[in-house]
């Protein structure tokens, strides 16, 4: 127990006896006592059996925790003494939620529609030939913009690059039969 803050009838510890008496050593190197109010209030200390006695011995001194507080002399000082703190109150618990929320699906990259365009023309690209070399622009300009996300998908852009390539060298190819 804290014996300058437990009931004055409660037994006090040795242990309780020895905090005040470094406290009161404390406020001998602060100059708040003279050696012969020291060893009397000492001589209280180490014989008190209850904290009533203790506080006896600490009688117009400021608690020991704060060495640097002013000794009060008159009642015009009481009102600007330093507050009193409390022991720090234990941190309430941290609760864990007993569930995760689901998170919301992330947007599409601006390139997924390049992808899927030059999907489309490639398909398309093999059927009649036409739409071969813009399908193979989309899915080069979507590979590069892919580049700068942290999580590339590229799968659609070359999908649709190498569908676009086939069906620009078979229009080539038909082109070069032609003439």
């Amino acid at each position: 127990m804290d014996p300058f803050t437990a009931a004055p009838n409660y037994r006090a510890s040795d242990a309780d006896r020895e905090e005040v008496v470094d406290a009161l050593k404390t406020h001998f190197q602060a100059g708040r006592l003279d050696v012969e109010e020291l060893s009397t209030r000492i001589g209280m200390a180490l014989s008190a059996r209850t904290y009533g006695d203790l506080a006896e011995a600490m009688s117009e001194l400021p608690p020991a925790r704060f060495p640097d507080c002013p000794p009060v002399r008159d009642a015009t000082q009481v009102i600007a003494a330093p507050p009193v703190l409390l022991p720090p109150h234990p941190q309430p618990a941290v609760f864990q939620p007993l569930y995760v929320l689901p998170q919301a699906p992330q947007p599409a990259h601006s390139s997924d529609a390049l992808g899927i365009l030059s999907v489309v023309f490639g398909a398309l690209g093999i059927c009649c030939g036409i739409t071969s070399p813009l399908a193979l622009t989309l899915g080069i300009i979507g590979i590069v913009r892919e580049g700068k996300y942290p999580n590339p998908q590229r799968a659609l852009p070359i999908v649709g690059t190498v569908l676009g390539g086939t069906g620009t060298l078979f229009l080539l190819a038909i082109l070069n039969l032609m003439f």
